[in-house]
């Protein structure tokens, strides 16, 4: 047995917090360098849309392989190895102008990316108690916003003073320093021996018996439309602030910094009110009514001010920043005395990221040809779809996550 201090235990937490917050950073960068590229021409707004679905496609997959790879392997080094391989193709980026060339290496680059977030859950659900662990979790669940803050900040500082180009470079160097950083000082975790709170090492049970028996199915659907409403918006804002207002790209960005520092009290929002219901999916429904509510006003007041109108988005993004956190997060963390926490994040996440795939084409080319009123109208179908999902897992989720923790 191994006795876990809380000296490591806080390491474990910062570092990850640290990792995964810089890969935001990487992966960001499209986001804020989108206006410009479809300004001079480099991409159409359909090929921007289809970077981003590439991105998420690929992203998505890589969260079903490296779930179940993180379950298997050293999360240390999966993480090192992604961080590496993301600032690699951020350089890269910056270097080219085919939108072909710019698509594959996006899309390696959603691969990259991928490598981190099962091997960072893996690495609280075996590196901390179960407490430790669950607030842990709302701590990395803000490395989210604050990785959006300080990408929007590197993207309206660099791109007033610069191009897209530099952007990416930039983005690309943080990356491989991280990865420096996190390979030096985060302590190992394979220990086969550990037990976690005293009890045996983990044995894993069968991942499709574990998926039917305890209600993950209702979390694949709230999850889906989860990622249409966060990424989606993420990708698209600052577009849509440009085009809605007619201002610069560098101006767009900054104001688009509201999204991720509302963002920040998202989390701890959602897992406030789940200590009080108990209950992830419900917790995750009301969190879906707030972000249908906070579209509204984009969907049939369309004249708000830009900043109004980032708000009323950045309400949307924290409430599903809350459900993200408890979908992919909290209920994967109920899955560590079977071995599947891992797994079980990597396939709800590549779920989410399937649903971002679809949701940057489709909203690129709706606003496009119908317009943002639109595109703000179908998100808030999207919202209302989530929550009635999530209220349908409630009740058997009730009754089965006691019997993980007893496992």
């Amino acid at each position: 047995m191994v006795r876990i201090d809380r000296d490591r235990s806080g390491r474990i937490l910062l570092l990850c917090w640290v990792a995964y917050t810089a890969s935001y950073i990487t992966r960001l960068g499209l986001s804020n360098a989108l206006p410009e590229m479809v300004a001079s021409g480099v991409l159409s707004k359909t090929l921007g849309g289809t970077l981003g679905t590439g991105f998420f496609a690929v992203y998505g997959l890589g969260q079903l392989i490296n779930g179940f790879l993180a379950d298997r392997f050293s999360p240390r080094l999966m993480i090192a190895l992604g961080l590496v391989g993301s600032g690699i193709c951020n350089l890269t980026v910056s270097a080219l102008s085919s939108g072909a060339a710019l698509m594959a290496v996006w899309c390696v680059n959603g691969y990259c990316c991928s490598m981190l977030w099962a091997p960072v859950i893996r690495s609280l659900a075996i590196g901390m108690t179960e407490d430790k662990a669950g607030r842990a979790g709302v701590w990395i669940a803000s490395a989210i916003p604050c990785g959006g803050i300080l990408a929007n900040l590197l993207g309206a500082g660099l791109l007033a003073i610069g191009s897209w180009r530099l952007l990416f470079g930039v983005a690309g160097v943080i990356g491989l320093a991280v990865a420096t950083v996190w390979t030096a000082f985060m302590p190992p975790l394979e220990n086969k021996k550990a037990s976690v709170e005293g009890r045996p090492a983990a044995q894993k049970a069968p991942f499709w018996s574990v998926f039917f028996s305890c209600g993950v199915m209702f979390a694949v659907g709230a999850v889906f439309f989860n990622g249409i409403l966060k990424d989606g918006l993420t990708l698209w804002m600052p577009t849509l602030l440009t085009e809605r207002f007619n201002i610069s790209a560098s101006h767009a960005a900054l104001i688009a910094l509201v999204l991720p520092l509302i963002n920040l009290g998202g989390a701890f929002v959602a897992r406030a009110l789940d200590t009080k219901l108990k209950n992830e999916y419900a917790t995750t429904a009301v969190m879906f009514a707030v972000a249908a509510v906070a579209l509204i006003p984009l969907a049939y007041l369309p004249r708000f001010a830009a900043p109004l109108t980032a708000l009323c988005a950045a309400c949307c993004t924290s409430s599903m920043l809350g459900a993200n956190n408890m979908l992919l997060t909290y209920i994967p963390l109920n899955f560590r005395y079977v071995g599947r926490a891992a797994s079980i994040t990597g396939f709800l996440d590549a779920c989410s990221y399937l649903a971002s795939a679809l949701s940057g084409v489709a909203v690129g080319a709706m606003s496009e040809n119908l317009g943002w009123v639109i595109v703000s109208r179908v998100w808030v179908l999207v919202a209302v779809f989530g929550g009635t999902i999530a209220l349908l897992g409630v009740r058997m989720w009730n009754k089965k996550r006691k019997k993980l923790s007893q496992k």
